[in-house]
């Protein structure tokens, strides 16, 4: 109905005092009435991977690090602060944390507030890790 008003106020005033006089936009009308189709939207890029993001060998290395036996019962934090009292400095807190939670370790079990590993379960997950290719993720 407002399509046919337009119309016909166009041919005595224009498009644009048309489009004011009925209160609907310009680029409404012209979308509307628009004879090529409407403009296709650019795929999303595809996803790249971070630059510096750790490899699967540095990724190993913290992981071996934390489930080393005199770390077995210490969590990351205080995993963290022994590195830094002997002079080391491996990845910071919150990376322990992340590859801890990503599951990319051995399975652990909760007693109380700690995490703790069977020995089974580590040798069993290095052992896959050392057989495993080394490609970078």
């Amino acid at each position: 109905m407002i399509d046919d008003v337009i119309t016909e106020l166009t041919a005595i005033v224009g498009v644009r005092a048309a489009c004011a006089a009925v209160g609907r936009p310009r680029a409404s009308h012209y979308r509307r009435h628009r004879a090529s189709p409407a403009p296709l939207r650019p795929p999303p890029p595809e996803p790249r991977p971070q630059a510096r993001a750790l490899t699967l060998a540095k990724r190993q290395q913290v992981l071996v690090l934390l489930h080393e036996e005199r770390f077995v019962d210490l969590s990351p934090g205080e995993v963290h602060a022994i590195l830094l009292d002997e002079g080391r400095y491996l990845r910071s807190e919150s990376t322990m944390y992340r590859l801890l939670r990503t599951g990319t370790g051995p399975r652990g079990f909760r007693v109380g507030r700690s995490v703790r590993y069977w020995r089974t379960e580590v040798a069993l997950w290095l052992e896959e890790q050392s057989r495993s290719p080394r490609d970078e993720l």
